[in-house]
């Protein structure tokens, strides 16, 4: 790769950690917005409201995929990226400035739910939109080694902000200490959209549309024509995002303070044990898929997490034990999953319809699963068995992404 061609995509990359940062933080920050921003509410049901709130980004999700995933297919990829970062940046920094409950009422939860909600718009088109760009860039010859890069950035970014919270949460200190998090956040945000001015364009991009103009196209006749890779990345998304917020997220809330099997110390610690191998794993999974193939590898994956939620419905596996194999299986599932699906896609309609499925399948199951947990377990009999039959039938939606998309793929970067 040219020199010049590294410091942008570098910067794509680190916008990408920061992103999924402010995304995740709250997350993460449940136990204590669940008492500031709920405090009238039981405990529980505190949770679950916090945690709806949580999912209230994924509703927004698949308008930022219509907006920023027609921008990305006319004008590029660069352009697209960067007013994604300035929006996230500044809904998370707006975040930190809130008024608690205490002071405004139910004024304060309505503005929590706004700044969610515009978050969602904005990360409806960055989470594709920089994987398709980092592709584009270095999918010729490794495409899944490549894709781990991104995962890589997007799990930097989720244990950066699990480990903040962290200790927030047990500083019990400053009653608006939970502030600087977000600030930090939005901040660094608004920095990176600056930089991103100095991205430039994927060769693929500049070459099709060169070619073709395929890219001003309909949107909504796009999504009829390519229905069955719509259909996928949504089956897809709703897999790798609702496995992953069931274990990483919503785990720690739900193991320590809904079904009080944990302290919340120690299932804290697991997590974040299990999310520091999940990132160390993603390059070696990405060399693994490339050597042995993505399909293959991706089948692997899907079985080792299937095989693992069984045997935590049967008590057959400590919690930090599956964690551990969940974080495993998990990366070998995510750096092929995203290969397989873009392959056969053209370069110019392929932001819109990953971006709408993927926003689709958040929308549904992956940002909604702490939400659609909770209310499993609380209102339906306290059940630890029912809560991982949700997780389980995850892994075969994912498994089925695969029964919609060709045997044979063409390269990333066609």
């Amino acid at each position: 790769m040219h020199k010049k061609s590294l410091k942008p995509l570098l910067i794509a990359i680190f916008g990408n950690f920061l992103e999924y940062y402010d995304y995740a933080l709250y997350g993460f920050m449940v136990p204590l917005l669940a008492k500031i921003f709920f405090p009238e509410s039981a405990p529980g049901v505190a949770y679950l409201k916090a945690f709806i709130v949580f999912a209230f980004a994924s509703l927004t999700k698949p308008i930022g995929a219509y907006f920023f995933g027609k921008m990305g297919d006319k004008y590029g990829r660069r352009v697209s990226l960067k007013w994604n970062m300035l929006g996230i940046a500044l809904s998370t920094f707006a975040m930190a400035l809130l008024p608690t409950y205490a002071t405004v009422g139910i004024l304060a939860t309505f503005l929590l739910s706004l700044c969610r909600l515009a978050q969602g718009i904005f990360l409806g088109g960055e989470v594709d939109g920089i994987k398709i760009y980092v592709l584009e860039h270095l999918g010729k010859n490794r495409p899944c080694l490549a894709n781990s890069l991104t995962s890589l950035s997007s799990s930097f970014g989720v244990t950066a902000a699990a480990s903040i919270a962290g200790m927030v949460i047990a500083s019990n200190g400053n009653p608006d200490l939970w502030r600087v998090p977000f600030i930090f956040g939005g901040l660094m945000g608004i920095l990176i959209y600056f930089l991103r001015r100095d991205m430039i364009e994927t060769t693929p991009f500049l070459t099709a549309k060169k070619q073709s103009n395929a890219g001003t196209s309909d949107y909504f006749l796009t999504v009829r024509q390519y229905k069955k890779y719509v259909f996928s990345a949504f089956l897809l998304a709703s897999a790798l995002g609702g496995i992953y917020h069931f274990f990483f997220v919503w785990n720690v809330s739900y193991m320590s303070k809904l079904a009080h099997l944990m302290s919340y110390e120690i299932i804290h610690g697991d997590v974040q044990k299990a999310l520091y191998l999940y990132t160390f794993c993603l390059p070696i999974a990405g060399w693994i898929g490339d050597k042995f193939g993505a399909r293959f590898i991706f089948k692997i994956g899907g079985g080792v997490l299937a095989l693992v939620i069984l045997g935590l419905l049967g008590h057959a596996l400590e919690m930090w034990v599956a964690l551990l194999l969940i974080a495993m299986g998990l990366t070998l599932f995510n750096v092929t999953g995203y290969v397989i699906l873009l392959g056969p896609i053209p370069v110019l309609v392929r932001y819109r319809v990953i971006s709408l499925g993927h926003a689709l399948g958040s929308m549904c199951f992956s940002s909604g699963t702490p939400a659609i947990a909770t209310a499993l377990y609380l209102h339906v009999g306290q059940s630890h068995a029912l809560v991982m039959g949700y997780v389980l039938i995850l892994v075969m939606m994912g498994l089925g992404a695969l029964l919609f998309l060709n045997q044979k793929s063409i390269s990333v970067t066609e």
